[in-house]
């Protein structure tokens, strides 16, 4: 009776075998050097021929087929390894039903283990040339169900995607521009998600999202030596995007050391930088947009409810700034549509419920800057023209607001529950002109 039985497995799993070398062989790619060189087990029995390696435990596979390629599936059961392409590895271990797939000259796979670690329903795939994907749990730690998928569509350059120790946790990365490099990671949580896109040249993409649950990163790089990042981390469902359409550019989007923070950073100039950075806090929203050369930059952390945006649609050294910081349901909001030194800055710290908004649509040096640092308080500031407009509101109950449409400055200050507003070429403190 067992012997029925163990002859009953061992024609099942040489089915199964054969049918996956079929898929095996018809996916291969055809290169000298692989015609010569491939292997194949099923833990029972291990063909091989040239420099290829294959290894298996009974009731796992591995195929591999290239120079010096290499497939191992060990140490659990139903684990599949499938390398194709020249120093082409994958490996499936350290639990069940794992799934390693490296196609390309130089490429890595690797599911279930890694540096002591286990995980089962692990999938990880690499694709081209100089990538490198990894899922399940790594340094003693443990991953579930979690997808790695790395690919690289160039011949140069390099892409990496690690999805581990966590559970549903997804990490993708792609690249089809030369040279430059993408990077996803997805880890230390449950639910996490990494995106990361390049599409140029001589840059690079990278997106991490890690240390909580339900974080979602998202990096796209569109342009040529330049780069984008997004880091969604230390908190749960936080969420940071950053998109980059331009060329010699960078930038940042961060989300982190909070609850439910978002981060946005868009730039589609040359030249010029995003940055967005929500955190230290819960609810907080950051978002920066840029589509010229400049800086367009926003922060929003050490408090709730915070939000703080910046726009930046002008050139040459057009800066638009918002934070809001250390208080509760803080707003910031700085625009800038002009050119050639244009800035314009809001901030709104210190405090609860403060709101500072600094809009610019001039040029040639215009600065218009508001700034509300204490307990509902709100400072406006617009400038349409050349010049300088600045509001600052302090203390509780105190409004500033400064307005400039010609060239000149115009300056409202209010502190100690004072009103100020200002317009053209004056300055009020606790009264108006004129």
């Amino acid at each position: 009776m067992n012997r029925h039985a163990g002859r009953t497995g061992a024609i099942k799993l040489a089915v199964a075998a054969a049918a996956t070398t079929a898929a095996f062989v018809a996916v291969s790619p055809a290169s000298a050097n692989a015609a010569g060189n491939g292997c194949i087990s099923n833990g029972y029995r291990t063909i091989s021929h040239g420099t290829a390696t294959c290894t298996a435990d009974p009731g796992n596979f591995a195929a591999a087929r290239g120079d010096n390629s290499s497939a191992t599936a060990t140490n659990g059961t139903r684990n599949i390894a499938i390398a194709s392409g020249d120093s082409a590895a994958a490996t499936a271990s350290g639990g069940n039903r794992n799934r390693a797939f490296a196609s390309g000259n130089h490429s890595t796979a690797g599911a279930g283990s890694f540096m002591g670690g286990s995980g089962n329903n692990n999938v990880a795939r690499a694709r081209g040339a100089n990538t490198f994907a990894f899922a399940g749990g790594a340094n003693g730690g443990t991953g579930n169900d979690n997808v790695a998928s790395a690919t690289n569509s160039s011949s140069d350059g390099s892409v990496e995607a690690d999805a581990y120790n966590g559970n549903n946790n997804t990490a993708t990365a792609s690249k089809t521009g030369t040279a430059g490099y993408a990077q996803a990671f997805a880890y230390n949580g449950d639910n996490n998600t990494a995106d990361a896109t390049n599409s140029g040249n001589d840059s690079g993409a990278g997106a991490a999202a890690h240390d909580g649950d339900g974080n979602k990163a998202t990096a796209a790089n569109s342009g040529n030596d330049s780069g984008a990042s997004a880091d969604a981390s230390g908190g749960d469902n936080n969420t940071a995007i950053y998109t980059q359409e331009g060329n010699d550019a960078s930038g940042y989007a961060d989300a982190g050391v909070g609850d439910n923070n978002t981060a946005k950073a868009t730039n589609g100039g040359d030249h010029g930088a995003a940055f967005a950075g929500a955190g230290s806090g819960n609810n907080n929203t950051a978002t920066a947009s840029n589509t010229g050369d400049g800086s367009a930059s926003a922060d929003a952390l050490g408090g709730d409810n915070n939000t703080a945006s910046a726009t930046n649609s002008g050139s040459n050294g057009a800066t638009a700034t918002a934070t809001a910081e250390f208080g509760d349901n803080n707003t910031a909001t700085a625009t800038n549509s002009g050119s050639d030194f244009a800035q314009s800055t809001a901030t709104a710290t210190d405090g609860d419920n403060n709101t500072a908004t600094a809009t610019n649509s001039g040029s040639d040096i215009a600065f218009a800057t508001a700034t509300a640092d204490g307990d509902f308080n709100a400072a406006d500031a617009t400038n349409t023209g050349d010049g300088t407009t600045e509001a600052s509101a302090e203390d509780v109950g105190s409004t500033a607001t400064a307005s400039n449409d010609t060239s000149g400055h115009g300056k409202a200050v209010a502190t100690n529950g004072g009103t100020a507003s200002a317009t053209g070429a004056c300055l009020a403190t606790n009264t108006s002109c004129p």
